[in-house]
């Protein structure tokens, strides 16, 4: 076999779908080699990025509210990404789903993790809260509260 690599033909489709409520781009670099002087000092280089749609949760213009999103890649693009470790976080925590066939978006996000703590308040959000004010804010809005929320929460 020569020193050249020969671009092998996709196999297939691979079907992701996703609860998230924002795009992720899933990015996996190729190391400089630390033993090669020439090497030195030389950053990482992007080998390949795989961009999967998020809107889950999300209104549209149309004002409809998509549970879970759809993305199609080849499955080169799939290779490139399974054993990143953010990709594995994201299928642990029930946000992402890989399958072989397409399938309605409605079934298979329903038994996914709805809730992306970058989306939107919702109604349910608040189904409890008392109507004085004096309920606490959900979770994640602690955790990650900036700006207007922040002072709300810093004057109590």
């Amino acid at each position: 076999m020569s020193g050249k690599q020969v671009a092998q033909k996709s196999t297939g489709t691979v079907h992701v779908f996703s609860t998230l409520a924002n795009p992720q781009k899933f990015t996996r670099y190729s190391m400089p080699d630390p033993t090669d002087a020439t090497q030195m000092g030389r950053l990482p280089v992007v080998e390949r990025e795989v961009l999967i749609r998020g809107g889950a949760g999300i209104a549209t213009k149309n004002l409809i509210t998509p549970q879970g999103v759809h993305t199609a890649i080849t499955e080169d693009e799939y290779e490139a990404v399974r054993e990143l470790s953010h990709w594995k976080d994201f299928i642990a925590k029930g946000f992402i789903r890989v399958e072989r066939k397409a399938y309605d978006v409605d079934k298979m996000v329903g038994d996914m993790n709805p809730r992306d703590p970058s989306g939107p308040l919702t109604p349910a959000d608040y189904q409890n809260a008392k109507k004085d004010g004096s309920e606490a804010l959900p979770t994640e809005l602690e955790k990650t509260g900036t700006g207007w929320v922040a002072n709300q929460l810093a004057n109590r």
